[in-house]
């Protein structure tokens, strides 16, 4: 990670814990299988973590996986009035709308949308979600990036493409949609801008390695 320019100063070594590991397997569409293994008793607390380092931040992004973290940093960020994107993928209900309560913009999945509202298909009948969660900006899907302007319903479609491979597409996705929103952009900039990154991590093979290009 340090190779890659990221600043792991602040990464936390627990005593007895468990890294994550994984087996993925790709098939000849670039679909991916993610079958993961998390450690089953994580550290729960967050109050090591730096918090005071979000204030010179211009936006933060959290997912799911240690629910304790993005939520320290969400409140922490909205103390700042900084940018808050939150990456709604599969967890509990209760999990997923209590973390995305507290930011400025909530991307789910198609699957993240399902186990938050109830339902499946965007829109239409997510109108429980969209009340619990006054910040919910879209999903993503197959048919690419759909979200709403008030009443109106809008949609930057999946780029046709042959996949190579999928795997962290989803994640170059949010990374690249908060960026741009960090820049000042509105959600239809920030969501071409994030289709396209999605759709180069796409066309190359590999999770990280397949985003260096």
């Amino acid at each position: 990670m340090t190779a890659e320019g990221v600043d792991v100063a602040a990464v936390r070594r627990i005593p007895g814990g468990v890294s994550p590991s994984a087996a993925i397997l790709v098939d000849a569409q670039g679909e991916r299988l993610v079958c993961a293994y998390n450690n089953p008793k994580p550290d729960a607390a967050a109050s090591w973590r730096p918090l005071e380092r979000d204030a010179d931040c211009h936006g933060v992004l959290g997912v799911v996986r240690w629910p304790e973290g993005p939520a320290a940093v969400f409140d922490a960020a909205a103390r700042h009035g900084i940018l808050r994107v939150f990456d709604g993928v599969v967890d509990s209900r209760e999990t997923l709308v209590d973390l995305a309560k507290p930011t400025t913009h909530a991307v789910f999945s198609q699957p993240g949308l399902a186990y938050a509202s109830g339902t499946s298909p965007p829109w239409g009948r997510n109108h429980v979600l969209a009340r619990a969660v006054p910040s919910l900006v879209g999903v993503l899907g197959p048919d690419g990036f759909l979200w709403r302007e008030g009443s109106r319903e809008r949609r930057i479609r999946a780029p046709k493409m042959v996949a190579i491979g999928t795997l962290a597409a989803g994640d170059v996705w949010h990374g690249a949609f908060t960026l741009a929103l960090a820049e000042g952009q509105d959600v239809a900039g920030p969501g071409r801008m994030a289709n396209a990154a999605a759709e180069i991590k796409c066309a190359l093979a590999g999770g990280r390695l397949g985003t260096q290009r």
